[in-house]
């Protein structure tokens, strides 16, 4: 049923940047995010099921939680992924060059798939940032001066560091 109605929601169900929501939440939530990215469900999806596609803009989609954590943690090794997947305006991620498409999408694949056969091309194409293929820039410029090029080696910040600081680890 939510399919058949899922045109009639475009046309008359619009969702604001400010009102990051899902307008058919079960649907949504029965479809996962796995499908914001499927030639077939992804337009629909991503037209229904903002919250779940992260096709909001640059909003918080969950304020409150957002909220409750600092901007640090955006970096941090335990919250980063979290963070920088609901909390896109808190951490700072509005207009970057490279942001996922799809972070939920991206992180359900992960980096492996990015050399993949067949999900490869998509994977390159939606998940700039979870295949490293954004040019050499530093995702966190702030994160990465804190830490600097030493720790790019660190055992425990050297894999994290590796991916969101490219020119500070010299890795282009």
């Amino acid at each position: 049923m939510w399919q058949l109605h899922g045109l009639i929601l475009v046309v008359l169900v619009g969702t604001t940047v400010a009102n990051c929501v899902d307008s058919d939440p079960t649907g949504c939530a029965l479809h996962g995010a796995a499908q914001c990215t499927d030639p077939t469900w992804g337009p629909l999806m991503k037209t229904n099921c903002q919250k779940t596609c992260g096709t909001c803009g640059c909003v918080d989609l969950d304020p409150a939680g957002c909220a409750a954590h600092s901007k640090t943690d955006c970096t941090n090794s335990i919250w980063a992924t979290l963070m920088q997947a609901n909390c896109k305006k808190t951490c700072g991620l509005c207009g970057r060059v490279c942001d996922d498409a799809d972070p939920a999408g991206c992180a359900d694949h992960g980096v492996t798939q990015c050399n993949d056969p067949m999900w490869g091309p998509l994977m390159k194409q939606h998940c700039r940032k979870t295949c490293g293929i954004c040019g050499c820039i530093d995702l966190d410029p702030v994160g990465c001066a804190a830490h600097g090029k030493a720790d790019c080696t660190d055992a425990t910040w050297g894999p994290l560091l590796e991916a969101n600081c490219k020119k500070t680890c010299g890795l282009c």
